[in-house]
């Protein structure tokens, strides 16, 4: 079962802070699964963490998030985003490591795998300072951002060796999957 479930808290800041999550399985987020208003991980590991859905590591549904100084490696997802699965408005993903994590789905199913580390579905996204080493996924083997966001900002982020294999999606890049119509700046 997942280690840590809080179910939606729209007037709640949640916090995990210095933690260690190893060998967590669950359907939904492998370690954590959290629905809240304010969601922050900040100095933590995730490590061989496994969800037979989404966020081999964690599954995150709020109105902001932040991911800072922390470390994601070898988290498998079944369906889409091998480290983290985030839907929110905004979203900060800061100063953390992202290695040899995998979103690959059975062969039959061709719309998904998304997201090697992240699949994000926020308004406005900001990556920054980060390294994604060797993530896999069927499209967006680092980042998959989806189509329904507005705002996708990259900067100052290493990504090295990521591997993806795109079928029939419509626009993409070599390390992160954008959409139809999104911009990345």
């Amino acid at each position: 079962a997942v280690a840590i479930m809080l179910n939606y808290l729209d007037y709640m800041d949640l916090n995990i802070t210095n933690s260690v999550f190893k060998g967590n399985k669950a359907p939904l987020g492998g370690a954590v699964k959290l629905d809240g208003l304010n969601i922050k991980i900040e100095n933590s590991l995730f490590e061989d963490n496994y969800a037979s859905e989404y966020g081999g590591a964690v599954n995150i549904n709020a109105t902001n998030v932040k991911v800072i100084n922390s470390e994601f490696n070898r988290n498998i997802a079944n369906i889409d985003g091998g480290a983290l699965f985030i839907t929110g408005k905004d979203t900060v993903v800061r100063n953390s490591k992202f290695t040899s994590n995998e979103a690959i789905p059975d062969a039959s199913k061709l719309y998904d795998g998304l997201g090697g580390a992240i699949y994000v579905n926020s308004t406005m996204v900001l990556a920054q300072n980060n390294e994604f080493k060797l993530n896999t996924a069927r499209n967006g083997s680092a980042i998959y951002f989806d189509k329904d966001g507005v705002e996708f900002k990259l900067a100052n982020n290493t990504l090295y060796q990521n591997q993806a294999w795109v079928y029939k999606l419509p626009i993409s890049a070599h390390d992160i999957y954008y959409g139809d119509g999104e911009n990345i700046k």
